[in-house]
């Protein structure tokens, strides 16, 4: 490693991480003192690399770090969310998945995949999961997830749209990492539950072995996040001065005096009372009116969701109802296969022929 970081190498690492090869990528930045960056967003580019190639402890100090200079970035808590959904801690990408929601806008392209990627993990239906994903290809599309959706529709056993959706693939995204994947589910010989579940089934132990320091470390910086989203209420603390002045206590008095005392002291009791009576009654109708309100928002949110839930129903019904001859698409498809095949067979050999 070396002792600084070098903008070309910085360069360099974007652009094959954008090109999905993180395995060159992660040849330049095990060059790179990331302890010497002050860039968030390169430093999740950084994180994502090392997730990629399994290598976690990495990427959850680089992350961590990154998030610190960055709390609301939304992309970087949503590559939070990926490395602990793929490491099991389901608990601890609900909180960066609570923060996600907290920051991120109407207008965010990604909240539907990080939706998406929550679900799946938690173990959602495959039908509510092709909902959410398939009907926004349409507009977003990417090969990463429109791999996914071949793998959607081969389980919801709609062969004839993973095929389409496969030639859709091999056409759009000439240098995709997906490609061989592709090609073998064209020629029938890919194995979709490998690719498909990628999550472990059940909540993994976040072991102190592997990540020692860290998982203390990210404990305390989860509760700075929460009291960033919702912090405490301001408590108005009473100087000594601001105090009344205590009276003296009475000398001797009559035992008349004290009796007309004592009955002005019953009186100011019951007033007391009757006023702290209404105060706590005020108090209660506060109460039963925030009450009221959380339950309002709270019903308000569900029929939105409700209605999110049958557009995305919808939406999914008219792509799944669109017909495909099974034959003609698979035979359409193996042959953008074989022609993809020919160009790499040839870039292959020039290659061969350069060195």
């Amino acid at each position: 490693m070396s002792t600084g970081i070098s903008i070309s190498s910085i360069n360099r690492i974007k652009e094959l991480a954008e090109e999905k090869k993180y395995a060159e990528a992660l040849e330049i930045l095990d060059t790179q003192n990331l302890d010497k960056s002050i860039n968030p967003q390169f430093l999740r580019i950084s994180g994502e690399i090392f997730r990629e190639n399994k290598r976690y402890y990495d990427s959850r100090r680089i992350l961590l770090k990154s998030h610190q200079m960055s709390p609301q970035g939304t992309r970087i808590i949503f590559e939070l969310i990926q490395l602990h959904l793929e490491l099991g801690h389901f608990s601890i990408a609900e909180k960066y998945y609570e923060q996600y929601q907290f920051y991120s806008s109407a207008e965010d392209t990604q909240r539907d995949f990080v939706e998406y990627s929550m679900k799946k993990a938690t173990g959602a239906d495959v039908k509510e999961l092709a909902s959410i994903l398939i009907p926004i290809l349409e507009r977003m599309p990417e090969d990463r997830w429109n791999f996914e959706a071949v793998l959607l529709y081969d389980k919801l056993d709609r062969k004839d749209k993973a095929l389409e959706e496969s030639q859709y693939i091999l056409e759009n995204f000439k240098n995709s990492i997906y490609t061989q994947q592709v090609i073998q589910y064209i020629d029938d010989s890919l194995d979709v539950d490998r690719y498909f579940y990628v999550y472990p089934k059940e909540p993994q132990e976040d072991k102190e072995s592997i990540f020692g320091e860290l998982i203390a470390r990210e404990e305390e910086i989860l509760k700075e996040d929460y009291l960033r989203m919702y912090p405490p209420e301001p408590r108005i603390m009473v100087d000594a001065e601001d105090k009344d002045p205590i009276e003296p206590k009475p000398t001797k008095e009559k035992k008349k005096k004290k009796r007309k005392q004592k009955r002005s002291t019953n009186e100011e009791d019951e007033a007391r009372l009757h006023e702290e009576s209404t105060d706590t009654g005020d108090t209660d109708k506060a109460l039963s009116t925030d009450a009221a309100e959380e339950q309002s928002e709270a019903d308000l949110q569900e029929a939105e969701q409700e209605k999110l839930r049958q557009e995305r129903e919808h939406a999914l019904e008219k792509l799944l109802s669109k017909k495909i001859d099974r034959d003609k698409i698979k035979e359409s498809a193996k042959q953008v296969a074989h022609a993809v095949k020919e160009i790499d067979t040839e870039k292959a050999k020039s290659l061969l022929q350069n060195r």
